[in-house]
């Protein structure tokens, strides 16, 4: 929305505004602003002829340029789902308090906004913060239009705005978890790897539509089986502590030596694994001999979890 507009001398409603259309303007469940942009225009025509052609980087250069562009909007009229939202008394009480409702970084939010007027779009969209006028936040998402007939002066303009607090809250909440689970999974004292058995599962499903129900049996007869599936295994990641247990440097150096970390008997190790997997045990330990990088062998001990089943 805009910094401090001032509200248009006339009337909230134009008298050629038939009764019915006022009514659904004023009853409609969304914020609706009608706005007059016409000295907007003027001024972006007055800044056209004096060779402006970046308007971007014009605005930023002096911050007051956009202020001075936010003044030239007037508030036509608004209807009561605008007068609710940010809580005002009435339209004089809202329009003499924009300030407090439109503030801090919504000048930089306006840039973005005259930006794509200036590039001759009819319409524009942005994602802002908006305020009530007791100071609650308001994530919204708004939208303007120039009405058709209006188009060569800008003295009708359709603004909605949307509340999308409540989904933005929502998507702040759980950005921060992933921040926070992810910090876990890196720091842990333990070894973590996340594994994708998403092959390793359809060729488990070849094998049982040929009929193979005794896997144990399988795998002994075909043990070329059990390096296949080791081999369609993916490591999408692991933590820190892998890397600290492993002497690996970084992941990519890791991941590139798997071979020479699961070697020699891991094969019968793997095999026990499939074979509880086989029979639906998705969480399952056991230990086994690994190999850091330099050669040095440890005992392990192997926790397999499997998640989204």
């Amino acid at each position: 929305m805009f910094n401090d507009p001032i509200r248009a001398d006339g009337q909230f409603a134009p008298p050629s505004v038939p009764e019915d259309d006022a009514d659904m303007f004023d009853l409609a469940p969304v914020s609706l602003w009608l706005e007059d942009f016409s000295a907007l225009h003027a001024q972006f025509e007055q800044w056209r002829a004096d060779g402006i052609t970046d308007l971007r980087a014009f605005l930023l250069d002096d911050p007051a340029r956009i202020a001075r562009c936010a003044s030239r909007i007037r508030v036509v009229k608004v209807n009561r789902r605008t007068l609710t939202l940010f809580g005002a008394a009435d339209v004089d009480h809202l329009v003499a308090n924009l300030a407090r409702a439109f503030r801090d970084d919504m000048l930089t939010m306006h840039a973005d906004e005259l930006e794509q007027l200036w590039s001759s779009k009819a319409r524009f969209v942005s994602q802002a913060v908006n305020y009530t006028l007791d100071g609650k936040r308001l994530d919204v998402l708004l939208k303007a239009v120039i009405l058709p007939g209006h188009e060569d002066t800008w003295d009708r303009v359709l603004v909605t705005i949307e509340d999308i607090t409540e989904l933005e809250t929502m998507r702040r909440k759980t950005a921060e978890s992933e921040l926070y689970t992810r910090g876990l999974f890196e720091h842990l004292p333990v070894s973590l790897w996340v594994e994708d058995f998403s092959s390793v599962k359809s060729l488990f499903d070849d094998v049982r539509e040929r009929g193979i129900v005794n896997y144990r049996t399988f795998t002994s007869v075909h043990p070329e089986f059990i390096e296949r599936c080791m081999q369609e295994i993916h490591v999408l990641d692991v933590n820190q502590h892998t890397l600290r247990m492993f002497a690996a440097p970084d992941k990519a150096t890791l991941l590139a030596r798997l071979p020479d970390v699961f070697r020699d008997d891991m094969q019968q190790h793997f095999q026990e694994q499939l074979i509880e997997l086989w029979e639906g045990k998705l969480f399952h330990q056991r230990e086994a001999e690994l190999f850091t990088r330099w050669q040095r062998s440890a005992r392990a001990s192997a926790i397999l979890g499997i998640s989204g089943a």
